[in-house]
């Protein structure tokens, strides 16, 4: 078996990380690749290190600098099994950060250990020899990092920066490439070039055989393995699609109308879809009836992570008139991203909209535990 690849995208907030990680994730997966994504040091498929990463971001939880650097490795150390198995098995790991981040914020950021020799000592305990097969370090001025920034809500640790911090994060990842002969990518540019950029490195790490030691490569170069059809390699795990049910198609009827002052407005035809596919259009407590498919609903949760608005305006935006988008999307989130959490959502669908903090997390115990 052709073993995967561990590939690491650094940098400092506000340089885009998420950004190339998305473009490189689809590249590869264009090539016919199996690949998952992780945001290092939490893995999606491991409780332990997201239960470590629920405590290490939330600013509730009081602790010292000497526990937040021995909280880190140690989610740290859980998500690297996940990814050498990855690996082992061929698929092909990005993940969002590693050890370099603890070493620019709380060594060179912050100062929180002072003896460099210590706190690379942690991290090399934590890492146990599972070290990146390719480390981009993504560059931008300050300037440029703040403008982003600001752009974002806060409310995580690390989230609020000023410009002298940010100098001193800068400095200690630039230092940390130099010393370590890490790649540095510029990202003062359009996404697309700095993407460009980010490929020549990973074109180069792909083209290195690496297998296992029971069967034989047969792949040369990146080229083969892009051109490779039907794929060389096999994922890890893969998504049966079901056939999509046959459901009403309003394609041709406005579901929701944008408003000149931003969002969105329910017409009438939305809010008749909406009553015949749950069982509230207005409430903040709702369920799905039978309507739709299981794997529907599912996507349409999972989609609704990233948007952060009413699920309802998600369904209707984007899946109420996208027949299929639903097991594309639900075969992307598992397969590619590892967010196995999304296959529990089967079963009575009941949605809580609007809901205090305190209730969210009661609400999530069960999953979590």
């Amino acid at each position: 078996m052709i073993k995967g690849k561990y590939i690491v995208i650094e940098g400092p907030e506000g340089v885009g990380k998420t950004t190339q990680i998305l473009e490189l994730s689809n590249r590869l997966q264009a090539a016919k690749l199996p690949v998952r994504t992780f945001r290092e040091p939490d893995s999606q498929t491991d409780l332990t290190a997201r239960a470590i990463r629920t405590i290490t971001q939330d600013p509730q939880y009081p602790m010292n600098t000497t526990t937040e650097v021995l909280l880190y490795n140690a989610a740290r150390s859980q998500s690297l099994q996940i990814i050498k198995d990855s690996v082992e098995h061929g698929v092909f790991c990005i993940a969002d950060r590693n050890y370099l981040t603890n070493l620019a914020i709380q060594y060179y950021g912050r100062g929180d250990i002072a003896d460099y020799e210590t706190i690379n000592r942690i991290i090399k305990f934590a890492v146990a020899g599972v070290e990146p097969d390719l480390t981009i370090v993504l560059d931008a001025p300050v300037p440029q990092l703040l403008a982003r920034l600001e752009q974002r809500s806060s409310g995580e640790r690390y989230d609020n920066f000023d410009a002298a911090f940010l100098e001193r994060v800068r400095a200690g990842y630039l230092w940390e490439a130099n010393q370590r002969n890490f790649p540095v990518v510029f990202a003062d540019a359009d996404p697309q070039t700095v993407s460009e950029r980010i490929w020549k490195y990973v074109t180069a790490v792909l083209a290195i055989r690496n297998e296992s030691k029971t069967i034989a490569s047969e792949i040369q170069s990146v080229g083969e393995i892009i051109q490779a059809e039907p794929p060389l390699l096999t994922p890890l795990s893969t998504v049966n699609e079901p056939p999509v049910t046959d459901r009403s198609n309003p394609s041709d009827t406005k579901l929701l109308v944008k408003q000149p002052s931003g969002g969105y407005k329910i017409t009438a035809a939305g809010r008749e879809y909406l009553d015949n596919t749950i069982s509230d259009s207005e409430g903040n407590v709702y369920a799905f009836n039978n309507s739709l498919p299981p794997s529907t609903v599912a996507a349409a949760m999972a989609r609704l992570s990233r948007r952060g608005d009413d699920l309802r305006l998600t369904l209707l935006d984007e899946f109420a008139t996208d027949r299929g988008k639903d097991n594309t999307l639900l075969k992307r989130i598992i397969t590619a991203y590892g967010d196995d959490s999304v296959q529990q959502l089967t079963g009575i669908h009941l949605v809580v909209e609007n809901a205090s903090n305190l209730l969210t997390k009661k609400l999530e115990w069960g999953r979590l535990a």
